[in-house]
């Protein structure tokens, strides 16, 4: 006891010491625990979020392709009615640049992507491109391919697989 009669404060003990050091310890390794585990949760939820968005946009990307597509295949069929309007005005110029224009479009139909008969478009492109508009006085026989031309070219624009409403 000291002269003012309080007991002085013992020393802590070296076991008292580890017990504090060892809480401590085991805290901080909760702690340091915790923070990697919720990094980690929070990267595997990011990591599904984005294969999900990937996924979404694959599926964007095949949709426009097929727009895209049939975009093309009916403006190729507008083509091929323009050249039948201009072999009947005998602007045979114009029909030739109609023509050849509904070639390009077909070139650009990607008939898997869009859920066209693969067979159906290359023979309609192969039709196209061997059409050849030529001064005649007889228009009837051109008159008859580009109108079958057009006829295939609407056939396979209302082919499309799993057609909407």
């Amino acid at each position: 006891m000291s002269s003012d009669g309080r007991v002085p404060p013992e020393a802590p003990s070296s076991r008292h010491r580890l017990r504090v050091v060892t809480v401590m310890a085991a805290l901080i390794a909760a702690g340091v625990a915790a923070y990697f585990i919720g990094g980690a949760v929070t990267r595997s939820k990011l990591a599904m979020e984005v294969a999900t968005l990937k996924q979404d946009c694959a599926a964007a990307q095949t949709k426009l392709v097929a727009a895209r597509s049939a975009n093309a295949l009916l403006t190729a069929n507008v083509w091929a009615y323009r050249a039948i309007a201009a072999l009947d005005d005998r602007n045979f110029g114009l029909a030739n640049d109609a023509v050849a224009r509904t070639v390009t479009d077909l070139n650009a139909v990607d008939a898997v992507a869009s859920g066209r008969d693969v067979s159906a478009l290359m023979a309609a492109r192969a039709e196209a491109a061997g059409l050849k508009i030529y001064v005649a006085t007889d228009l009837e026989s051109q008159r008859g391919q580009l109108l079958r031309l057009a006829g295939d070219l609407t056939a396979l624009s209302g082919s499309e697989s799993g057609r909407r409403p």
